[in-house]
């Protein structure tokens, strides 16, 4: 048995010894044990000395390699958990501007509802589902269209892409209807088959396999055909025959000569016989034929 009454200086190293083992001495009754199970003999007056030396321990701020070794396994624990909720923050901002910001820009109207499509701006914009890709950059109410992937409207008012792979510039109420056809601006143009387009102008429609149709309601309804509408007139320029071009227009002036007058004097030489050739008018006439001549010996030798 250990000697009692023991001296302040011999109970205080006894527990630090106890202490730094982490075998803390434990109360059962009136007596002491130690955590090897040894019985100490005690009275009231030593108990309240080691009281005593543990509260001016605590109260000196001294601690223990154990509770030091607690403290700071706490605290890292608790600067994980503070790094973990950051991340988890950061994570969730970034889900937030994946699905508005960088998908819809502008006006909160505009909708995207296809796998990585994009609204650049504007208002009243929607891409629909199944047009994957698809792109509408700025502009007012312009719409891809359901299943129209890889579409892109840049622009204009009240456009419409119907088909894939579709393009737009700009523009107001022009509608690409086939795949890989193009509209480059204008009023009400429609491109409606495959490879198809309309650089501009008003109402004008593309209806043949890599046809173009151009100026003011031209209608280009054959393969590998060009209409242009130089004409005030909305039902006469239509193009109907394949790997043709159709020009509507009053004069063709081809370095200064105006190539439909030529045509037309040619045919008035030949109504009126000889007689006309001593006029003036037949002089200038033959003089527009030659000229004539020499510009379509010109295009034939740069179309071979």
């Amino acid at each position: 048995f250990s000697r009692f009454p023991r001296s302040a200086d011999e109970r205080q190293e006894e527990f630090f010894r106890n202490d730094i083992t982490c075998n803390f001495p434990v109360r059962r009754g009136p007596c002491l044990f130690n955590m090897r199970g040894v019985a100490v003999l005690c009275c009231a007056a030593a108990l309240a000395e080691v009281a005593q030396a543990q509260e001016r321990l605590e109260f000196s701020g001294l601690e223990s390699p154990c509770d030091e070794a607690a403290g700071t396994q706490a605290d890292d624990m608790a600067a994980m958990e503070a790094t973990n909720d950051d991340i988890t923050d950061q994570i969730a901002d970034l889900q937030t501007r994946v699905d508005n910001e960088l998908i819809t820009y502008g006006d909160t109207t505009n909708t995207c509802l296809s796998t990585y499509c994009a609204v650049g701006g504007g208002q009243n914009n929607q891409v629909d589902e199944d047009s994957d890709f698809s792109f509408i950059r700025g502009g007012k109410a312009n719409w891809c269209y359901e299943s129209s992937p890889y579409s892109t409207i840049l622009g204009g008012q009240s456009n419409i892409a119907t088909g894939d792979y579709c393009s737009l510039g700009g523009g107001i109420k022009n509608k690409c209807y086939s795949n890989y056809a193009a509209i480059g601006g204008g009023y009400m143009n429609m491109a409606n088959a495959r490879f198809s387009m309309v650089p501009g102008g008003s109402k004008n429609t593309a209806k043949g396999r890599y046809s173009l149709a151009s100026g003011f309601a031209a209608v280009a309804d054959a393969d590998y055909a060009a209409t242009f509408n130089l004409l005030d007139d909305s039902t006469g320029c239509v193009n109907e025959v394949d790997n043709s071009v159709m020009v509507c227009t009053e004069m063709f002036i081809l370095n200064g000569v105006d190539v439909i007058s030529s045509f037309d004097s040619r045919r008035m030489l030949k109504e009126d016989g000889t007689d006309c050739a001593k006029e003036d008018e037949s002089e200038a006439a033959e003089k527009r034929l030659d000229t004539l001549e020499t510009i379509v010996s010109l295009l034939s030798v740069l179309s071979n």
